[in-house]
């Protein structure tokens, strides 16, 4: 009985591991509201990942946000 519970478990795992978390984030959005879309562009994935270090380093400095999101959409426009 033992052998089978385990055997049962082995199965299920390997077949939970085998497919793709299907409730993954297509869009979300960031703190200006912009909506943000997975492309699985690395470009596109590199202004996102800077922009989100840009941001976490200006604190609440308003100006600094800004200057970040001028950034990161010109990083963007280099993307497209």
């Amino acid at each position: 009985m033992r052998l089978t519970i385990k055997f049962f478990s082995l199965i299920l795992l390997l077949v939970i591991a085998t497919f793709p978390y299907s409730g993954s984030m297509k869009t979300m959005n960031d703190d200006t509201g912009m909506v943000i879309e997975e492309t699985g562009n690395p470009c596109f994935e590199g202004c996102v990942r800077g922009h989100e270090n840009c941001k976490g380093k200006c604190g609440l400095n308003a100006g600094c946000i800004a200057k970040c999101d001028d950034e990161s959409m010109k990083c963007q426009a280099k993307c497209n």
